[in-house]
């Protein structure tokens, strides 16, 4: 859960809203909302993402925060499905 809200993570998340609302077109914020909720559920698809992946070696699994997922080089990668199999 976010528990710290931060001038980066507004800008990443702000950023991110604003491109794909130009990008796709949207009439209103539920259809941002509803874009963002499918996002969600998509990144909460992947084992690895979400910290289910075995770890490697002594290392515990990565699991990605918010920052991690709305960061602009990492959302490239989620979107193409970079973490999913």
């Amino acid at each position: 859960p976010v528990r710290v809200w931060n001038e980066t993570r507004r800008r990443h998340l702000q950023s991110l809203w604003r491109g794909k609302a130009s990008e796709l077109k949207w009439k209103s914020a539920t259809e941002g909302i509803e874009w963002f909720d499918a996002y969600f559920h998509f990144v909460g698809q992947s084992e690895f993402l979400t910290g289910k992946a075995s770890g490697n070696g002594d290392r515990l699994p990565f699991i990605a925060d918010l920052e991690w997922i709305i960061k602009p080089a990492n959302f490239a990668k989620v979107i193409e499905g970079k973490y999913h199999t």
